[in-house]
């Protein structure tokens, strides 16, 4: 079943990313496609049945299959498993062009354990990205973390201890030994080696993301280094180390203290670059016929100073403040001030800049806070330097606890917060207050430089101006990074003027760079990042131009240098003056009301037809260069602040006036230049335009190209190793699942190819192999190919391989090659893509291809030649055993039928009458069939003419009942109205008289009711009258009584009483006959209605 693959849009894609950061990197997790090499087969065309390759896969990277097809238009490859439900299909269908799919040719040769006898992957006939990344997983998951691809080791991190891999009696083998093996060890000696034996100078460059290794590289090759020179792996410690090499094996804990921190994808990430000179003599006072170390030098860059004010969430700041915090109960006695206020800090949480941090479980800060001690001791420092190295850590802590806020009466200024952080002990003084103490100043000092500015106007008037909270707040920002990079600068310049340096002395650098970047936003560290590492791969792609010149020379072969890919355009995009990037960001920086937003601008006008440079159009202050490792987009936002990083003139002022000799000497010589990085402002002399004022300003980027040109320049005048550090996985694990027994090394292939890409390994793959990509050594070309050459031909190419195997030159191979290159099916094929050198056959793509295809036709012709000797050799064999078998059947097969002739005659005579009766036998069933068969007939017939009168009769039968059943019906139906009739009338007869008895029945109701009302109405009028009787007699009495007697008071209140209650008893009865009256009326009423409806049969 095939799985076709869809064909590519002819659209060209946006140039932003999903995520809105811009394309990501070649291969990278942001889904971005690198433009295939030359190496590479264009959609499967070239490919022949049978062919193993490669499948480009989304999750895997690559995949291993075969081609089971091939077509003008397409090809079918069969996968040899599928890593997810919607890929279960093992068949793939690949069209020669517009597909997304990539198919590279895959060597069976070095796949499993098969590479691990590969330590120079240069080796393999034809190398790619896909080769590459395979042998690096196969050697992985077998323990073998280093691999050469030519003049580059590879260092896969393990994230786990290699016993054995470091011990001394492992780098006393690899002490002089002369073939460049895979191990750091290998490298490092190689380097010593040329020291030794050329006087040249070398240098060690080593480069990778971070949490791949460069710290520990850099390391084990500072280690070799200092022990090989001392030859103490020689003797087992017999000849001992001198001050310089103790001093540069101890500087290793005193830089990781300082420039180390904790990111995300490693507990002590180096923050910064360095390029550490090793300077080797022979030292007085030693004995040894060796050079050894005698003077060291360390340069740093780009030391990330923003992560004291800020870091990300489940990160910390430089080791040395959780050090000294962790430490601060066991201090020695340095220093009263520096123990004074480590002693009253509680943790971490009293220090604004440290909040987000926390204490790692994978880092003893008390113990290594003792070895940044003993580093600083061997380094020379005094107690009263450790001293003062300590105060400034404090003094940059408690910078960072200061605060701000509006003033009531200004609220365009600034003030200090008098109160100290959360955390702080109630003792605990002011930040303000503990901040100038630390740094030997007075409170109102570093308040005023704080919160208010100067400024000159024309002529000598200065002006005094107060700073916002924000730009309050940006000042205290700047001046703790300008105190730790002070701090860190006087850290390194302390250990080179203590190891020592000859400037005339050989030396081997070792160069631990910041690898290519890319993020979600990208800023102006990563331009600076990213244009490093642009120059390197420049250097990189000559020092391996020249390795391929060289080679070509010694081959013998013509070459052409434009077949090379060169990264100069890239480079001039950013650095050429004066219409480069950093250039054009150095002018805005100077111009008076220069934003981001204007240079961006600008440099859309300037470059938006270099073919490195591009634009998002959907966001405005975006813009994208094409690096060699694939295109990062990079956001304008903040690029001149970080390129001018400015200190106020007033704070250098202010600090190079402190009591404290430190502080004043870290500051001495930064006022002039911290003056010219200021930004201009409109009156004052440095607002000039003139090319004086011009030249004494310098930016960020200015000066970090300088650096880089000078260490570039020193660079290219040594001899130069490479080491690319692996980060196998994303999440620091060292297997799958460390629980189980015998664990898997956990190998992330998409983020390998990642760094492979961006490190440019693969580019450097691209560089070496761009003008004859697939090469052999003569004896492996003709043991491939000699099977398209004619038959003599071959004869003659085997008796040459012979004569090579036996020792004699090679120079038989070479003419055999050359007449196989000069057969007719390959001359036209081979025409300039071909070149015999000396010892190897180099061979471009095109022509790499035609001989695989004449080889696989040559193979299979040469199969179905053998398939078809084989099968008549067989088939001639089973002939010969056949032949005899059956001349032995046919002899025992003639007696066995005479006998039985001669018994079949005998048996023939009684057969004949045996036969006779048979047939009488025979012939007499035969009648009885036939008689049963004509009986069975008859009935048959007799039967169905039975059926159909049955039948007949029986339709008949049903059509007479059915009528006599419909007369019956009808005859009711006819007598059923004239009964329901007088159903209905006695019905109602019955109704309408019980009706009328209830009627009668409501009016006698109704008119003893009347009876009882109008007896009830004479009572009432009799009662009134006897009432008003009463009521006269009572007037009457009361008259008289005026005159006589009067009558007893009780008397007639008990009549009147009396009268009351019979009148209230009369009204009672009078109430109860009005509601049976009205009850009457209703039962009347309702009785009317029912009766006259029910007579009409209405109900």
């Amino acid at each position: 079943m095939l799985r076709p693959v869809p064909p590519l849009p002819r659209k060209e894609p946006k140039a932003a990313s999903p995520n809105g950061a811009g394309p990501a990197p070649p291969n990278t997790r942001n889904g971005s496609t690198r433009v295939p090499s030359k190496v590479e087969e264009s959609g499967g065309r070239g490919l022949e049945i049978g062919a193993a390759v490669w499948v480009s896969d989304p999750s895997q990277v690559w995949t291993a299959g075969e081609v089971t097809q091939s077509t003008s238009s397409h090809v079918v490859v069969k996968l040899d498993s599928a890593d997810s439900p919607e890929d279960d299909l093992e068949d793939l269908e690949v069209p020669h062009t517009g597909s997304k799919v990539r198919l590279l040719r895959r060597d069976t040769t070095i796949v499993d354990a098969a590479a691990l006898q590969y330590d120079d992957l240069t080796n393999v006939p034809e190398l790619h990205e896909a080769a590459l990344l395979q042998a690096i997983a196969d050697r992985f998951q077998r323990g073998r973390i280093y691999t050469l691809t030519g003049p580059v080791l590879l260092a896969v991190n393990p994230f786990r201890h290699m016993p054995g891999l470091y011990s001394p009696e492992m780098l006393r083998s690899f002490v002089s030994a002369e073939k460049l093996q895979p191990h750091i060890f290998s490298i490092a000696n190689r380097a010593y080696q040329g020291i030794l034996d050329h006087d040249e100078s070398q240098t060690v460059l080593v480069s990778g993301e971070s949490g791949a290794g460069k710290t520990e590289t850099t390391k084990f090759v500072m280690h070799f280094l200092a022990l090989t020179g001392a030859e103490a792996v020689v003797s087992e410690g017999e000849k001992p180390l001198s001050r310089v090499e103790r001093q540069v094996l101890r500087s290793n804990p005193l830089l990781e203290a300082f420039g180390n921190a904790q990111t995300l994808r490693n507990h002590n990430s180096s923050r910064f670059g360095k390029y550490i000179e090793l300077q080797f003599g022979f030292e007085e006072g030693l004995t040894g016929s060796k050079k050894r170390l005698v003077g060291t030098r360390i340069r740093t860059y780009l030391l990330e100073t923003v992560r004291v004010i800020d870091h990300q969430p489940g990160e910390r700041s430089f080791h040395i403040f959780y050090q000294a915090l962790a430490a601060s109960a066991h201090l020695p006695e340095l220093d009263s001030m520096v123990t004074e206020h480590l002693g009253k800090i509680e943790g971490i949480s009293c220090f604004k800049n440290l909040g987000n941090s926390r204490c790692s479980e994978l880092l003893d800060d008390t113990g290594d806070f003792q070895a940044t001690l003993a580093a600083m001791q061997t380094m020379g420092f005094h107690a009263h330097e450790i001293a003062d190295v300590l105060r400034a850590v404090l003094a940059v802590l408690h910078v960072g606890n200061i605060e701000f806020a509006v003033p009531a009466k200004n609220s365009e200024a600034s003030e200090v917060l008098p109160s100290a952080g959360e955390g702080a002990s109630d003792d605990l003084k002011a930040p303000l207050d503990e901040a100038s103490e630390l740094l030997g100043l007075s409170g109102a000092q570093l308040s005023e430089v704080l919160c208010y500015r100067t400024m000159q106007a024309p002529g000598e008037q200065v002006i005094r101006m107060g700073n916002t909270t924000k730009q309050a707040g940006e000042c205290r920002d700047a001046l703790g990074r300008y105190l730790y990079h002070a701090l860190f600068k006087h850290i390194v310049e302390k250990t080179n003027a203590s190891i020592g340096f000859k400037p005339e002395a050989t030396f081997c650098g070792v160069l631990d760079i910041f690898g290519f970047e890319f993020f979600k936003v990208n800023s102006f560290e990563q331009l600076c990042i990213n244009f490093t590492n642009e120059l390197l791969q420049q250097y990189f792609n000559n020092f391996i131009f020249e390795n391929e010149t060289i080679l070509y020379q010694e081959e013998g072969v013509p070459w052409q240098d434009e077949d090379f890919p060169d990264n100069a355009g890239i480079v001039k995009l950013l650095q050429s003056s004066p219409s480069g990037i950093f250039p054009m960001l150095d002018e805005e920086c100077f111009v008076i009301g220069g934003t981001s937003g204007s240079w961006h601008r600008k440099l859309i006008q300037t470059h938006q037809n270099h073919p490195s440079f591009g634009v998002v159009k959907l966001q405005n202050s975006t813009f994208i260069v094409k690096h060699f490792a694939g295109p990062v987009t990079y956001t304008v936002d903040g690029f001149l602040e970080k390129n001018r990083d400015r200190l106020s003139q007033d704070l250098v002022r202010c600090l190079a006036g402190s009591d404290w000799p430190f502080l004043r000497n870290c500051f001495k010589d930064s006022a002039e230049n911290s003056v010219s990085r200021s930004p201009s402002i409109r009156g004052s002399p440095l607002s000039s335009s003139s090319p004086k004022v011009r030249a004494h300003r310098s930016t960020v980027s200015s000066e970090f190209r300088q650096q880089l040109q000078e260490l570039m320049g020193q660079i290219r005048t040594t001899t130069p190793h490479f080491v690319r550090c692996i980060k196998p996985n994303g999440e620091n694990r060292a297997f799958v699942d460390a629980a189980v027994p015998d664990p898997r090394p956990l190998f992330d292939r998409s983020s390998v190819a990642e760094q492979l890409s961006y490190q440019g390994v693969l580019e450097a793959i691209r560089v070496a192999r761009a003008g004859y990509p697939v090469r052999y050594y003569h004896f492996d070309f003709l043991a491939a190919f000699r099977c398209i050459a004619r038959k003599d031909v071959q004869l003659e190419m085997e008796a040459s391989m012979r004569k090579f195997q036996e020792g004699v030159a090679d120079g038989f191979l070479v003419e055999s090659i050359r007449r196989l290159l000069e057969s007719e099916p390959l001359r036209s094929a081979c025409e300039n893509a071909v070149a015999v050198g000396r010892t190897r056959v180099f061979l471009k793509q095109s022509a790499a291809g035609r001989l695989r295809v004449a080889q696989a036709l040559a193979r299979a012709a040469a199969c179905t030649r053998l398939q078809a000797r084989y099968r008549g050799n067989s088939a001639r064999q089973r002939a010969a055993v056949r032949r005899r078998a059956v001349k032995a059947l046919q002899a025992a097969w003639r007696g066995v039928a005479l006998r039985r002739r001669l018994k079949e005659e005998r048996r023939a005579r009684a057969a004949s009458l045996i036969a006779a009766n048979f047939s009488t036998l025979v012939a007499r069933r035969r009648l009885r069939c036939v008689r049963f068969v004509c009986t069975a007939l008859q009935s048959l017939v007799r039967m169905r003419a039975c059926r159909k009168e049955f039948a007949r009769l029986r339709q008949a039968t049903c059509r007479i009942q059915a009528w006599w059943r419909s007369w019956l019906r009808r005859r009711r139906m006819r007598e059923l109205p004239k009964h329901l009739r007088n159903i209905q009338r006695c019905w109602r007869g019955a109704v309408g008289r019980r009706q009328a008895a209830d009627f009668r029945l409501g009016l006698f109701r109704l008119k003893r009711a009347l009876r009882r009302l109008l007896r009830l109405r004479w009572a009432a009028l009799k009662h009134r009258k006897w009432r008003q009787g009463v009521m006269a007699n009572y007037r009457r009495i009361r008259g008289a009584s005026a005159e006589g007697q009067p009558l007893a008071k009780a008397e007639l209140l008990q009549k009147l009483l009396q009268l009351e209650a019979e009148h209230a008893l009369l009204e009672r009865q009078a109430a109860i006959l009005r509601q049976d009256h009205s009850d009457l009326k209703t039962s009347l009423v309702e009785a009317k209605s029912s009766s006259f409806l029910r007579v009409f049969g209405l109900v």
